[in-house]
């Protein structure tokens, strides 16, 4: 059983660390437009506005190593899109008039490696190791690449429960920190399970029928990019990040393909521009502090 438990760690932790069993994968995610909630330091103006949309392209592959498979290798690659998009955006730039914040395109792009080690029948080595580039892709220096990374252990409570503890470097709060991790799974049967990477993910899963998936799902996404196109705000990184909550459905089209969608509400959310030449708060070039949005996400997933 515990054998067992081990190879079903091995299909759930994908190399993104956040979608389940996924091979292949696309989503499309598009924020409503708001207004700002207390920006700072700089006031905008009522008529200011922000929206966002961005896509996800991920792909792995999987390699079992030893004489029993213990050992669990996946590579694979993860690109995501992003659209900042400003309205009515003006900012001042030390003493010349207030220039127009244009909308702005980013992109990240990184090689994606998961390694699942067991290390006896109680305890699961897990590391992630992600080096990319993290960029809106103008004069591209050795700043916009990053190595972000995890790596914890996973503790096989019982035949349902399994807990690990860890640490991670990551951009998902649209800053780059380090951070503990806390892992549980906990399987009910073939009712339902849950899932969480904290403080990335929960998700509760249901299986009312073989072809439907229903769910819920709690989850922290978002990166922090590299600006290399000269502007007068002297900001050289965009941070973005949004905590995020909605039902989810997804269904069995075929074979190993599911179709998946979303319609949730964005909290928390972060989007903000900084010179890191800087110290404190003084690095801030201004936090926009985009409003609470409801927003939408589809996608199609293969799985292993």
């Amino acid at each position: 059983m515990k054998r067992a438990v081990f190879a079903l760690l091995c299909v759930l932790l994908s190399p993104a660390l956040l979608a389940q069993r996924e091979q292949a994968s696309f989503r499309y995610e598009e924020f409503g437009t708001t207004t700002f909630s207390n920006p700072e330091p700089q006031r905008l103006s009522p008529s200011a506005r922000f929206g966002a949309r961005q896509a996800q392209l991920n792909l792995s592959f999987r390699t079992l190593l030893g004489e029993e498979g213990e050992t669990v290798i996946h590579n694979g690659f993860q690109y995501r899109y992003l659209l900042a998009d400003f309205a009515n955006v003006l900012l001042n730039a030390g003493s010349l008039p207030p220039e127009p914040y244009p909308s702005k395109e980013f992109h990240f792009l990184f090689y994606d490696f998961l390694a699942l080690h067991s290390l006896s029948d109680a305890y699961t080595l897990v590391a992630a190791f992600r080096p990319g580039i993290f960029s809106d892709f103008k004069n591209v220096a050795s700043e916009h690449f990053r190595i972000e990374g995890a790596v914890f252990i996973d503790r096989q409570m019982s035949e349902s429960l399994t807990m690990g503890l860890g640490v991670a470097r990551s951009s998902n709060f649209g800053r780059v920190l380090i951070l503990p991790i806390l892992h549980v799974l906990y399987f009910g049967g073939s009712t339902f399970m849950l899932d969480m990477l904290i403080p990335s993910r929960a998700e509760l899963w249901f299986y009312p029928t073989k072809s439907l998936e229903a769910g819920v799902s709690l989850s922290l996404s978002g990166s922090q990019y590299a600006i290399g196109e000269k502007n007068p705000f002297s900001a050289n990184q965009f941070g973005f990040a949004n905590a995020t909550i909605s039902p989810i459905l997804r269904y069995n089209l075929f074979a190993k393909l599911y179709l998946s969608a979303e319609l949730g509400y964005a909290f928390v959310r972060r989007a903000e521009l900084v010179n890191n030449r800087l110290e404190g708060d003084l690095r801030f070039v201004q936090r926009f502090n985009p409003a609470n949005v409801w927003l939408m996400r589809f996608g199609l997933q293969t799985t292993y």
